[in-house]
């Protein structure tokens, strides 16, 4: 569910240079011309508005969904990782201080939480605006894609 909210957020973030290349393209050149576009301009304005709702709306529960997630994760780790520690021998306690391998499992398991909430749903979201960029720019014009591509593989 995440991944396809992430998905639908970089389809918004597509959108805005979009809609704003019309209004400096087409809206502005026709309200200086003085041949109208004030129904085009409120068009783009309130679609403008639209699409920054809904990125907000999508970027709130793709996050709430994604600090639920961790948040089990984290819990079922930490269950995990503590039944795990009580059928430890006294043998492994007497070699490690108890105090620092439970500190050491509530920080690791933080760590863990903090990338499902925070840094995995921004790399999806980039991966998933560079896939969208990719095919935007094959199907604007094939010839200068293939061209930069195979720029490029001669680069590197």
């Amino acid at each position: 569910m995440v991944v396809i909210l992430v998905g639908l957020l970089a389809l918004g973030d597509m959108v805005l240079p979009w809609a704003l290349a019309l209004l400096v393209d087409d809206v502005f050149p026709a309200l200086a011309d003085k041949n109208g576009g004030w129904e085009l301009l409120a068009i783009i304005l309130v679609s403008l508005c639209t699409i920054y709702v809904l990125r907000n709306v999508l970027y709130f529960i793709s996050r709430m969904i994604s600090v639920r997630v961790s948040e089990h994760v984290c819990f079922d780790l930490r269950q995990r990782l503590f039944d795990h520690m009580q059928q430890l021998g006294m043998d492994f306690y007497k070699s490690n201080r108890p105090g620092k391998i439970s500190s050491r499992v509530m920080d690791d398991t933080f760590r863990i939480q903090t990338f499902i909430q925070d840094k995995l749903p921004t790399l999806l979201r980039y991966i998933i605006e560079f896939q969208i960029l990719l095919i935007l720019l094959y199907v604007v014009n094939w010839k200068l894609a293939l061209a930069s591509n195979s720029r490029s593989d001669r680069l590197a």
